[in-house]
């Protein structure tokens, strides 16, 4: 595929704004001016810094630049001010909506307003921004549902960008992808690693936190503390939240599954993963997968009802 314009105009994508749980609204890359929105925007947005340096203002949040190689997640109806700062500032964007889209962008670890560096993550967002710019401008047709599918894997690469930047190890040394240990790394970050590699590979089953620490060698609380220091986020959330995740893949990549067995999956019962799946992302497994289906209806499953 021949590469995209180093400016990729602002395009709207297809779609309504109910049709997907998490929808791609907008997206593009140009030459920022000055923008002032007092009463935010409806949507939500990632923005990221290809090159050049841009100021940002917020009237709760305080102000910060924001330069090359780093990104922000811009909640919906957020006042907000930005600007170039020392020169020409080249933005790039996704702006998305849909009844989940805030609580799925806040659950992959983004914090609002607040940036972060992206490391290895900006070619995954710049790949995935060009080849959708691309598809809709040249006018693909049905693409609304895998158009969600790359943002929400963009936003997940985000997310754990965002991490990394509140971790006290260096971002290509960030355990989340399952890296080996380099030679010189402290006790403690030996310990995390080694913990997210056994959630991952364990996250189905029911995991004791207690045992899980004197694994890797530390007593319940030191653990939790120097988990929390590096990940924000205690050892329970991360779990939940993984197992969270991987139950929107199923949801929308096995619709014959019903909600039942996909909590059996995550080691849940069915009623307490309905009521942590609709605290986190504001609607039941059941009206997600609806939500989020296409045409062509998956098979009926009575206890979906129940979402």
């Amino acid at each position: 595929m021949s590469r995209s314009p180093h400016i990729l105009a602002f395009l709207l994508a297809p779609g309504s704004p109910d049709s997907l749980p998490l929808r791609l609204q907008s997206l593009g890359r140009h030459d920022q001016t000055h923008i002032y929105r007092p009463k935010g925007i409806p949507h939500g947005q990632l923005l990221w810094s290809s090159e050049g340096n841009g100021h940002f203002e917020f009237p709760e949040a305080g102000e910060f630049s924001l330069p090359a190689g780093c990104a922000l997640y811009l909640p919906g109806d957020m006042p907000h001010e930005y600007s170039p700062r020392n020169g020409p500032w080249l933005l790039s964007f996704l702006s998305f909506e849909g009844p989940a889209a805030e609580n799925i962008a806040r659950s992959c670890g983004m914090l609002p307003c607040t940036p972060f560096s992206l490391g290895e993550a900006e070619g995954v967002l710049r790949s995935g921004l060009e080849e959708m710019w691309l598809d809709i401008q040249q006018g693909a047709e049905e693409a609304e549902r895998r158009y969600s599918s790359r943002l929400y894997s963009m936003l997940l690469a985000a997310g754990e960008a965002a991490l990394a930047s509140r971790a006290p190890l260096k971002p290509d040394e960030y355990p989340l992808k399952g890296r080996n240990t380099p030679a010189g790394t402290a006790p403690a970050d030996l310990a995390l690693r080694q913990a997210l590699r056994l959630l991952d590979q364990h996250y189905t089953e029911q995991l004791d936190m207690s045992n899980l620490a004197r694994t890797v060698g530390y007593s319940v609380q030191h653990f939790q503390r120097i988990f929390k220091q590096a990940c924000g986020m205690s050892p329970y959330v991360y779990l939940q939240r993984m197992r969270l995740h991987r139950s929107l893949e199923w949801l929308m990549e096995e619709p014959l599954l019903s909600v039942r067995e996909i909590a059996a999956r995550l080691g849940w019962e069915a009623n307490y993963y309905i009521r942590v799946f609709r605290e986190h992302f504001g609607m039941a497994p059941g009206q997600y997968r609806r939500t989020g289906e296409h045409a062509k209806s998956p098979p009926h499953h009575p206890e979906e009802e129940e979402g």
